[in-house]
């Protein structure tokens, strides 16, 4: 049986399809229907267009194919692609799409699935927040495959596989991230365990690089420091810019950990307010729109009492410490050891570790019932990885916050998360994009939710 599906999927690639292009949707292809009615998920189709595409996996109840040509005039909301190897790396899907059209076409993707898995429209749909659709990404994460008697090839992995896409330039990515490509190089030949390379730029312009391997035998990491600032002062990068490295051992090859130079860097989270974050720990990838989220989460969680918050999965405190000097009193608890110590230590630097508390820990039910029964919070934010807070929702919702504030990267489990909000007796206030990365169809979302009960009696707005 199995046999007799592989064959069937590897007759139907190639197979050639006309095709009108509907709308675009929550994934890296736009949606059709083929002949036989079923979907055909498009890659680089644009709505309205009617296009000849090749199928390029056959799958139950939907296929995935990619346009070869345009059979009409293209649409007016085409242009052609900043990048020589988007076809093939899977990084940048919607670079076809003008850029205006691609905030609009984000904005009812979110605001339609949100909808319609809730139930409900939210009562405010707010202006999107956007900033420089190229050049806007502060870390990127590379792959590296090893090869005989050859330099290694680095670069971004291929549309929906695992093959590596080599690169020479990036157009989403800081210019500096570009510049140190050969730094990147450099690691993964030196160091032949090498798997995955992040490269990042922090808001005081250093640089950095994190390497996993698989391996768990350690480099020395004094001598490999040493190369990397040297190579780093012979680019044109200099040494103010180049900081340090981090190597860590790939999850289930070993064990070691072995940091040079410099291993925390500068995030930005307003003005006159910058945090250290460990090397590793969460960031957001657009630095330069971090604030502006920040700001947004800021003035929802402070429309209603300002008192007690506590914010979940907070990593170094990019919400929690704004939050503390908004007037909250904050708890914050992540399951990063790391983040959380660099989060006390900026409470300490900018004077905030009286209204600060920060606990290590994950935000499951047996840890948050007790925690949130005991801070009583008027607001709780919380900003959960792409998985999303199916197991925290139930706790949240007991303790009854008025105001709950939900920072997402993913439509799919924001949905879901605010389903069950909303069905416990929470308003859905307001919902926002804020595009933290153009070029794709992925969204950072922003729901607000205002409780409709109080703690023991009913609500009275006003």
């Amino acid at each position: 049986m199995a046999r007799r599906r592989r064959n069937r999927i590897a007759a139907a690639t190639g197979e050639e399809l006309e095709l009108q292009v509907d709308r675009l949707v929550n994934g890296p292809g736009a949606m059709a229907h083929g002949p036989d009615g079923r979907v055909v998920f498009v890659d680089a189709g644009l709505p309205g267009e009617r296009v000849r595409a090749s199928v390029e996996s056959d799958r139950r109840g939907y296929r995935r194919a990619r346009v070869v040509r345009a059979l009409d005039p293209p649409s007016p909301l085409r242009r052609e692609p900043r990048c020589a190897v988007t076809a093939l790396c899977g990084g940048c899907p919607w670079q076809a799409l003008d850029y205006a059209a691609q905030v609009r076409a984000k904005l009812e993707i979110v605001v339609g699935e949100v909808s319609h898995a809730v139930g409900i429209a939210p009562d405010h749909v707010r202006d999107p927040v956007t900033g420089p659709e190229w050049g806007a990404r502060h870390r990127i994460r590379l792959g590296v495959k090893h090869r005989r008697e050859e330099p290694p090839m680095v670069g971004y992995r291929a549309r929906g596989g695992h093959e590596i896409v080599p690169i020479e330039d990036c157009v989403i990515a800081r210019a500096d991230l570009v510049r140190a490509l050969p730094l990147a190089r450099a690691l993964a030949a030196k160091v032949r365990s090498v798997r995955e390379i992040e490269v990042s730029i922090d808001d005081e312009n250093r640089l950095y690089l994190r390497a996993e391997c698989a391996s768990a035998r350690a480099p020395d990491a004094s001598s490999l420091h040493e190369e990397l600032a040297r190579l780093g002062m012979a680019s044109d990068l200099g040494a103010s810019v180049y900081a340090g490295t981090l190597l860590e051992a790939a999850r289930g090859h070993g064990t070691w950990v072995a940091a040079a130079g410099r291993t925390r860097q500068a995030v930005r989270v307003g003005t006159d307010f910058v945090v250290d974050v460990p090397v590793g720990a969460f960031t957001q990838v657009n630095a330069d729109l971090n604030p502006a989220l920040v700001h947004e989460v800021v003035d929802a969680a402070s429309a209603g009492p300002v008192g007690r918050a506590v914010d979940l999965f907070c990593g170094a405190g990019n919400f929690s410490l704004p939050l503390a000097r908004a007037g909250f009193q904050v708890v914050g608890i992540d399951a990063d050891e790391r983040a959380i110590s660099a989060a006390r230590n900026s409470a300490e630097k900018y004077g905030l570790a009286d209204r600060t508390r920060f606990e290590v820990g994950l935000a499951e039910p047996e840890r948050l019932a007790p925690l949130l029964s005991a801070s009583a919070p008027d607001v709780i934010v919380l900003d959960p990885p792409r998985a999303g807070a199916r197991a925290s929702v139930e706790a949240i919702v007991d303790a009854r916050p008025s105001t709950i504030v939900y920072v997402s990267c993913d439509v799919a489990t924001f949905a879901r998360d605010a389903r069950q909000i909303v069905e416990a007796g929470w308003r859905f206030a307001s919902l926002q994009l804020i595009d933290l990365t153009p070029q794709t169809y992925r969204a950072e979302v922003l729901g607000v939710f205002r409780l409709t009960w109080e703690r023991g009696g009913p609500y009275r707005e006003g």
